[in-house]
C-alpha cells in the first residue's frame, strides 16, 4: 500500500509542476507530527509536495467519513473559511480529474468515493458560508435600521419660543394639500390628509402632548375655515411656485 500511494504521490507531482505556495490551508509538521492529521514533512515542502501530500493522507484512509474528520480538522484551524473553500474545491475538482485519467491509485473506487464526498462537502460548505453571509448582512442592515429609527423616535425638534406652535401645523396642512391638478397645474386643492400627530410629536411644542391630543388639535384646525383665515395667500402662492416653479395668480389657490 505505501509503494502504491509513493508512486501515485510522484504522479501527482509529475503532472502538477511550477507550483507556488500561495496559501498554506493544510497544518504540517517537520520532522514528527503533532497530531495524526497534521501533514508531517522532513524539511519545508515544495508546493506540489505540500499540496499533493494532503491529498495522498485523505486518499489513504479507509472510509469517506475518516477523511472528512480530517478535512474538517484542518478547515477549522484555517482562518478564512471562504478562502479554503475556494482553494479546495479547485483542488479536489483537479484531483478528480487526475483519477478519471487513468493514475492507477489503488482502490480506485474507495478513492473517488472519499473525492465525491469532499467534493459534496466543499459544496454544500459553500452555500452555508453564502447563507451566512446573507443573513449576517441582514441583521447587520436590520439592526443599523432599528438603531436609526430609535434616534428618529428619540428626536427632539426645537422651534422658536416666539412661534405660536398651531403655525407650524397650518404649515404642515399647507404642505399635505399641495398637488399638481390635471388642467392647471400649480393649483393647491385639497386631495387627502396624512396623519400628523406622530410627525409632530418630534417637535418641542407637542413632544410632551399625547397623540390623541394632538389628532384632536389637527383635526380641528384642518376645517375649511380655519384653513382659509390661517394659510394667507401669498404662502399658497409662494409654496406652489417654489414647487412646481410656476407663475399662478390668486384665482388658481383653491381650498
Amino acid at each position: 500500500m505505501k509503494n502504491s500511494i509513493e508512486r501515485a504521490l510522484k504522479q501527482l507531482l509529475d503532472v502538477k509542476e511550477d507550483r507556488t505556495i500561495s496559501i498554506r490551508p493544510y497544518v504540517y509538521d517537520i520532522g514528527q507530527p503533532k497530531h495524526n492529521y497534521n501533514l508531517c514533512f522532513d524539511d519545508e515542502p515544495s508546493a506540489n509536495l505540500y499540496y499533493n501530500s494532503f491529498f495522498i493522507k485523505i486518499l489513504s484512509y479507509k472510509s469517506t467519513n475518516q477523511a472528512l474528520d480530517c478535512l474538517h480538522y484542518h478547515y477549522g484551524l484555517y482562518a478564512s473559511p471562504h478562502e479554503f473553500v475556494n482553494f479546495f474545491e479547485n483542488e479536489v475538482l483537479d484531483v478528480a480529474d487526475l483519477l478519471e485519467g487513468g493514475i492507477p491509485l489503488p482502490s480506485d473506487k474507495r478513492k473517488r468515493r472519499i473525492l465525491s464526498g469532499c467534493l459534496k462537502w466543499v459544496r454544500d460548505e459553500r452555500l452555508a458560508l453564502v447563507a451566512h453571509v446573507e443573513a449576517t448582512t441582514r441583521s447587520t442592515i436590520e439592526t443599523e435600521i432599528v438603531d436609526v429609527i430609535k434616534e428618529i423616535r428619540n428626536a427632539r425638534i426645537e422651534i422658536n419660543p416666539q412661534v405660536d406652535p398651531k403655525k407650524l401645523i397650518f404649515l404642515f396642512l399647507a404642505l399635505q394639500r399641495l398637488v399638481v391638478d390635471e388642467k392647471n397645474v400649480g393649483v393647491l386643492k385639497y386631495k387627502h390628509t396624512v396623519e400628523l400627530p406622530h410627525l409632530l410629536k418630534y417637535f418641542a411644542p407637542f413632544s410632551d402632548n399625547k397623540v390623541d391630543g394632538i389628532r384632536k388639535l389637527t383635526t380641528l384646525l384642518a376645517s375649511e375655515k380655519n384653513l382659509q383665515l390661517n394659510i394667507p395667500d401669498y404662502l399658497a402662492a409662494a409654496l406652489t411656485k417654489f414647487f412646481f416653479n410656476e407663475s399662478i395668480t390668486m384665482n388658481t389657490i383653491d381650498f
